[in-house]
């Protein structure tokens, strides 16, 4: 038997001459994590991103340091190292 749901807000949004009733409700459960994911209109497959090294290939993550262009052509971490 499913419990009544009890609303801990009550209002209305009003937009223009239309007004909405709203009713703001607290979650059931707390096990599950909403996760959003890009995905492609076309195909609906989901779109991911690799971060690559020009000229050696996918870098891993514990080599990816914070880092800024202090030149045309030079590049500094963040550390200074």
């Amino acid at each position: 038997m499913v419990a009544a749901v009890r609303s801990f807000w009550k209002g209305h949004l009003r937009l223009s001459l239309v007004t909405i009733p709203v009713r703001i409700v607290s979650a059931t459960r707390a096990d599950g994590a909403v996760s959003f994911h890009q995905v492609s209109r076309k195909t609906k497959q989901r779109i991911r991103y690799q971060k690559v090294v020009p000229g050696i290939g996918e870098a891993d993550k514990d080599d990816i340091v914070p880092g800024c262009e202090v030149g045309a052509l030079q590049l500094r971490t963040a550390g200074g190292r």
